[in-house]
């Protein structure tokens, strides 16, 4: 992906803009990106967030400049003025946004705060097109589609499934793929024990994802109790990776069903 006229004296000054209101995979990926660009020698990274939250916590753990315009507090008008005033105190080279809202503010402001250089990631399909019934979230998404395919210099799709999805809404030349990074020093750090099953033979089953109800981890459970009832023959062992706010209640669902002994919640 080429980039033009955004160094200047051996130096690139990079803001995100995200909503950081979750501590989930898109914010998770942020971070990492964050994390690593700031290791980096002649980068400089800056993050404008929507919320406060854990992404803010851990990304100032990094040393790394966050501010909030917290949008609990404040109008998306105000907001949006408020990100044409950061990004001319700050004047960065690229603008990165992230998610719809984000998307929008984030590279008109760039656009009008001095022609800067904007881009977004795209870290997941849109789950439905919204219908005439519904006129603000219809011109959310119109607005959403209008800055991609005329402000903003590339959009980064974190799949090759993903990126052929957009090209159906947007020119190839627009498109690039990134997929998502692994933060290696994070893994090696986090060496919590696996859970051991008995038999040596079984086959496990596992599900990595967040904890909440678009995730629909209440029917992998349901599987569980299905490979159970019609293959009782089978040693297979369910294991889920993950937190969130239904974890609670998946539990209660695993035990409910009589799978708990076959599911296992690392």
């Amino acid at each position: 992906m080429s980039i033009n006229n955004t160094k200047h004296n051996g130096n690139m000054h990079i803001t995100h803009i995200a909503s950081g209101d979750l501590w989930a995979g898109a914010e998770v990926q942020l971070y990492t990106l964050c994390k690593t660009l700031n290791n980096m020698p002649n980068i400089k990274v800056s993050v404008i967030l929507l919320n406060h939250g854990t992404l803010e916590d851990k990304l100032r753990e990094q040393n790394i400049c966050v501010e909030v315009l917290d949008e609990t507090q404040l109008s998306s008008a105000r907001i949006f003025v408020d990100l044409i005033k950061a990004l001319k105190r700050s004047k960065p080279n690229i603008v990165h946004t992230h998610r719809s809202k984000e998307n929008i503010l984030g590279s008109l402001a760039a656009k009008i705060a001095g022609n800067i250089t904007s881009l977004r990631t795209a870290h997941g399909a849109p789950e439905h097109r919204p219908g005439l019934n519904k006129p603000h979230k219809l011109f959310t998404h119109l607005l959403d589609w209008l800055t991609a395919r005329f402000i903003q210099k590339k959009v980064i799709a974190v799949s090759e499934d993903l990126e052929e999805i957009l090209a159906k809404n947007l020119p190839e030349n627009k498109l690039a793929t990134i997929e998502n990074g692994v933060d290696i020093d994070a893994l090696v750090a986090y060496k919590r024990p696996l859970t051991q099953t008995n038999q040596q033979s079984s086959f496990k089953i596992g599900l990595v994802g967040r904890l909440v109800p678009i995730k629909r981890v209440d029917l992998y459970i349901r599987t569980a109790r299905h490979m159970q009832d019609h293959h009782p023959e089978l040693s297979i062992y369910f294991h889920i990776y993950g937190e969130g706010p239904l974890q609670d209640e998946l539990s209660q669902l695993s035990y409910s069903l009589g799978v708990n002994n076959i599911v296992r919640f690392e």
